[in-house]
């Protein structure tokens, strides 16, 4: 018969083994995401990602069936690395929208979506190292790019050109707001860390909390110098 103390201790092991188990998945999809950011899906091998992530190679066909499995998985992980931040701030603009925003209140909504984006892909470390992986995605589009397209990109931008749209005085996007919140989104993106043009060009290690808050500034004078322009036919 189980006693108490047997119990703890099965439950203690338990869980022990669940944090392990836990640790080395997201050992596996850091040194992953690293590996085909710097190499390419082709070139990187799940040896080279087994031994940067200190586990046997057997263990990535265990956690995702492989190598496709893996990079999927890597995909997903950066989907979720945004997901948590931006997730609250993209709803309530978007329920604002449909309640009726009026430009004031688009402008608002609009600085703090860039705000949240910013807090992400400026000073998020997880980002930092997603940085490679995505911009590979981008220029040679592969197994992930519909999954991130899907769920990261087109919502993303579509949601600000909503935003900017209003802030204009219309209620219709137009192609000259998706080309704007393209560059509102490329501008936050620019500071984030690996950028190594913008780095220097400001001589700065890292864009860090202020260099953050400057570009925000610069992004706010444009959405207001927006919000100020009469509307189209008023």
């Amino acid at each position: 018969m189980a006693t108490k103390a047997n119990t703890r201790q099965v439950y203690r092991q338990s869980n022990t083994g669940y944090s392990k188990s836990a640790d080395t998945r997201k050992a596996i999809l850091r040194a992953a995401i690293v590996a085909f950011g710097r190499a390419g899906y082709s070139a990187a091998t799940t040896r080279q990602i087994a031994d940067a992530a200190g586990v046997n190679q057997p263990a990535i066909n265990y956690y995702f069936g492989g190598k496709d499995g893996l990079y999927q998985a890597c995909a997903q992980e950066i989907l979720d690395n945004f997901k948590g931040p931006l997730e609250q701030v993209s709803l309530r603009a978007l329920e604002a929208i449909g309640a009726g925003l009026d430009r004031k209140g688009a402008a608002r909504q609009l600085q703090e979506l860039l705000s949240a984006l910013a807090e992400v892909m400026i000073l998020s470390e997880e980002v930092s190292e997603a940085a490679g992986f995505v911009g590979r995605e981008m220029r040679e589009p592969g197994l992930a790019y519909q999954m991130l397209y899907r769920n990261l990109w087109a919502p993303g931008i579509e949601l600000a050109a909503a935003l900017i749209a209003i802030v204009k005085g219309r209620a219709e996007v137009e192609p000259a707001d998706r080309v704007d919140a393209i560059m509102m989104i490329s501008g936050i993106s620019a500071f984030a860390p690996g950028h190594s043009v913008s780095m220097q060009v400001m001589q700065w290690q890292a864009a860090g909390k202020d260099g953050k808050a400057l570009v925000l500034e610069r992004l706010e004078a444009q959405i207001l110098g927006w919000a100020r322009t009469p509307a189209p036919g008023g």
